[in-house]
């Protein structure tokens, strides 16, 4: 009996990696979320500081060389890299902060991702929100812009307007695994999302409003809770990288799962 549990728990841990794996290129959380074996020291009194979408935003339009240089300046790492898709990724010391960038074939980022990861789910939805109105923001009301949102990464339910999906979210943040949201015109798109990656492991619903203080909640959320923030200049893009340029559907996601 132990021993199918064994291969039950490993088989698990290799479908969470997998899982993860594919939201890290695909959206903008880096999630290096811990499984249970894996403990996280970082100290848990540091002072939340939000993520913004000018961090993404600074990036795009410089490049490529010169922004892997400052990252790792900052004490970030390359950690994965799809050379033949020009997409490569950075993470910090602590693997709470993260960046993935685009280079088009002149080296010149098109694309950002950046993405947090955090014990706090309540400091992670602010940030969320913080973001969110980043980007109505740079929006401005604007009727260039289409706008797309989801409630999950492939199944999810589609929403066309914002207070569509703002009142869904509004009902559910504490429940929802993962959510996304695009505004996307001829030559700019925007994006947020959110993940909450202990529903994903746990298979149920647990919510964790407060910082871990014991071992084993150490052990157990370990920065389960992710926001992202995307920023694109569809100008500098590659021709013919995006149909349609959506976050979710032609990001590359349906291509990794057949690699």
């Amino acid at each position: 009996m132990n021993i199918f549990a064994g291969k039950y728990k490993l088989l698990k841990q290799n479908i969470m990696k997998k899982i993860i794996a594919l939201l890290v290129i695909t959206f903008s959380i880096f999630s290096f979320y811990s499984c249970k074996e894996d403990k996280d020291n970082t100290p848990t009194t540091k002072p939340y500081t939000n993520i913004s979408l000018q961090d993404a935003k600074r990036y795009v339009g410089l490049d490529y060389n010169s922004v892997k240089a400052e990252l790792e300046a900052k004490g970030y790492r390359e950690i994965i890299g799809y050379s033949e898709d020009n997409i490569y990724g950075f993470i910090n010391a602590d693997t709470s902060l993260s960046y993935t960038l685009f280079p088009n074939a002149s080296n010149i980022i098109y694309r950002v991702n950046h993405g947090k990861m955090n014990k706090n789910i309540d400091n992670t939805l602010s940030n969320f929100e913080f973001c969110q109105g980043e980007c109505i923001s740079e929006v401005n009301n604007s009727s260039d812009f289409s706008y797309y949102a989801s409630n999950n990464i492939i199944f999810g339910d589609i929403f066309y307007s914002q207070e569509e999906f703002q009142n869904y979210f509004n009902q559910n943040k504490y429940t929802v695994f993962y959510c996304i949201e695009s505004w996307e015109s001829d030559n700019y798109l925007f994006g947020i999302d959110f993940a909450n990656m202990t529903i994903l492991e746990n298979g149920n619903i647990e919510i964790k409003t407060s910082t871990p203080t014991t071992p084993e909640e150490e052990q157990t959320y370990s920065n389960p809770y992710g926001i992202g923030v995307t920023f694109m200049d569809k100008s500098l893009a590659p021709e013919g990288t995006f149909e349609k340029s959506d976050l979710i559907r032609n990001t590359g996601f349906i291509y990794l799962l057949k690699r």
